[in-house]
């Protein structure tokens, strides 16, 4: 194994290539501003390739796999997460970088860090933590917060000054510009200039791709100025704004800026206002972002009325309830799983109390409880706003919609630690999607009906500790 003095002049070596190939403007990891706290060089990886990889590696960057990109719990595979579209505008970014001959290690790194901030339920979920916290949220600043405080136990990542840079700059809102922005607004990177450019890019095609593939758009639905210009698929778009924004760019270099013609600025643009109209805003959404707004209002009220058992201890010392409080809930996943709390066991299992399943049609209770009362509901009896045959729960059940499931205390049957049973109404055995149920005294578990829709005469119960059979015909969980 080289020892050190070798594996520096390895780093030095790669640092050394960059001087060599990049163009004149690019920023080299050699000529790095720094980092808020100094620290010894790698020995082997360039100062922006290490940022790159302790993104990578954060917990972070992998809750992003379980947050909302638009669309609320989708029934398909193939939706965006706030992950998939990561990687998206790192490829863009990339590919833009590598033919102006930029760092692509240092846009790279900007692409992966840019959303760590985002909220759970994507931006109906910011814009509700937004009004709860006082002096309000952003997610641009919330992702520079993660790598600078939250990570590592409190030690943050500790990236460096041109990436921390272009991740608080990236953010454009519903009327920023992707280029052309005010000095002050802007990156001082090109780096950070194209992936700001980049988001844009990636987003406005694949929200397209996927409200297509929920029906709610049509192609024939899309702006036929927009579509001459930039092209009728996802791949043709991309393709053309890529080559646009290469193209503006390079004729630039004796001031370089990233930039866009005027014809192609304006028909993303014009995209970017026709999905905030027919697809972010619409009816559809608007009934979202009022199920989103009771779930994450109940968990605000809960965590604050008990910080001690839900916020980190080392926050609340330090920064205060408001802040610890933002923490938590920004850092929740769509499954409500929280990035730090004092009550998760080993497992990483989040308290019982918001342990719910946010199936399709969910919006709390209603009757003798508000909506948005996760897993509280009265202990007498709850009406279910999902079931569509007015499903009731008695006990202390979570309210949900678990396709037209109607529960009953009885013995144990199947083992179930709670002793629920389930009957099934009308439909016989439900689908095998998995069903949460939320028990404050013995934790969270999940309860799968059966494995499959079934019209014969019976069919497994696949959770419990014992073997159950459900009988289509009566529906019954036996």
């Amino acid at each position: 194994m080289s020892d050190p003095p070798v594996a520096g002049a390895l780093r030095a070596r790669l640092e050394a290539r960059e001087h060599d190939t990049l163009a004149p403007w690019a920023a080299r990891a050699s000529e790095s501003r720094g980092r808020l706290r100094p620290e010894a060089e790698d020995p082997i990886r360039p100062a922006f390739q290490r940022d790159r990889d302790r993104i990578v590696h954060s917990k972070a960057f992998r809750r992003l796999k379980h947050k909302t990109q638009v669309f609320l719990a989708p029934t398909g595979d193939h939706y965006r997460t706030r992950l998939t579209h990561t990687l998206e505008v790192s490829q863009i970014a990339r590919t833009i970088a590598k033919v102006l001959r930029l760092n692509e290690e240092l846009t790279e790194a900007i692409a992966l860090g840019h959303d760590l901030g985002h909220t759970p339920f994507g931006h109906a979920g910011e814009r509700v933590l937004r009004g709860l916290a006082p002096g309000g949220f952003n997610h641009y600043e919330q992702s520079l917060r993660i790598v600078d405080v939250l990570e590592r136990g409190g030690r943050g990542l500790n990236l460096s000054w041109e990436v921390r840079d272009g991740i608080a700059k990236h953010s454009k809102g519903k009327r920023g510009a992707p280029v052309g922005a005010a000095p002050e607004r802007r990156a001082a990177t090109l780096e950070g200039q194209v992936a700001r450019v980049a988001d844009i890019i990636a987003y406005v095609n694949h929200d397209i791709d996927d409200a297509m593939r929920a029906g709610i758009l049509q192609a024939t639905s899309l702006p036929a100025e927009a579509v001459e210009v930039l092209g009728g698929s996802s791949s043709e778009r991309i393709g053309r704004m890529v080559t646009d924004v290469v193209e503006q760019s390079v004729r630039r270099p004796e001031a370089p800026e990233i930039g866009m013609s005027g014809e192609v600025l304006e028909a993303t643009l014009t995209l970017r206002e026709f999905l905030f109209a027919a697809v972010y805003e619409n009816d559809a959404a608007t009934a979202e972002f009022g199920k989103v707004a009771g779930i994450l209002e109940s968990l605000w009220s809960r965590v604050r009325s008990e910080p001690a058992r839900f916020l980190d201890r080392a926050t609340l010392e330090r920064d205060g309830l408001d802040v610890a409080s933002r923490d938590f809930l920004a850092g929740m996943t769509d499954r409500l799983r929280s990035c730090s709390s004092p009550a998760r066991g080993a497992s990483g299992a989040a308290p019982a109390w918001y342990s719910f399943w946010f199936a399709r049609g969910v919006s709390g209770c209603q009757g003798k409880v508000a909506p948005g009362r996760v897993g509280r509901c009265s202990s007498t009896c709850a009406r279910c706003a999902g079931g569509r045959t007015g499903s009731t729960v008695r006990s202390r059940a979570a309210c949900f919609r678990p396709a037209r499931l109607t529960t009953t205390r009885s013995p144990g049957r199947c083992g179930w630690p709670s002793r629920y049973t389930a009957t099934a109404t009308a439909t016989g055995c439900a689908a095998g999607s998995a069903r949460r149920w939320s028990s404050p005294a013995r934790g969270a578990w999940r309860v799968s009906i059966c494995r499959s829709r079934s019209t014969s005469t019976s069919c497994i119960c696949r959770s419990g500790r014992t073997p159950a059979r459900a009988n289509s015909r009566s529906g019954t969980v036996t």
